[in-house]
């Protein structure tokens, strides 16, 4: 299993690793990001393959999917999308990636489009599980 103490240890070395999975170190490494509640969601994640573990400790690996939808939604010129992230340069819109586990759907917060299973798109390596 993938521990905090395997994540910080990743995290403190900066050094590219190699997907379990795909083998591919293009993409692959710790990442954090933080919730809702304001405190630190630390994983590590392979962006050529979807695979995805919680530094938990207990959380086997799994697979995420990509979904992206053309969000149409009234972002200001130069602000940050809340539904990707993504800094909006113009008011047209935007392609709106969102990674999630297999089999949820989200709602984007800036257009209200439901995305979902027809917005998936294939990862660049699905790779096989080791």
């Amino acid at each position: 299993m993938y521990s905090e103490e395997d994540w910080q240890r990743e995290w403190d070395a900066g050094l590219p690793l190699c997907c379990p999975r795909c083998a591919s170190s293009e993409d692959f490494g710790p990442r954090q990001g933080v919730r809702p509640n304001r405190t630190f969601r630390r994983y590590r994640a392979c962006k050529r393959c979807g695979l995805f573990q919680e530094a938990d400790g207990r959380s086997p690996p799994y697979q995420a999917v990509l979904l992206v939808h053309e969000c149409r939604g009234t972002i200001e010129v130069d602000a940050q999308c809340r539904g990707c992230g993504l800094r909006i340069r113009t008011r047209a819109a935007h392609l709106c990636p969102r990674i999630v586990r297999e089999g949820e759907s989200v709602m984007c917060p800036e257009c209200g489009t439901a995305v979902g299973v027809s917005h998936q798109r294939p990862w660049p390596e699905p790779g096989p599980w080791p």
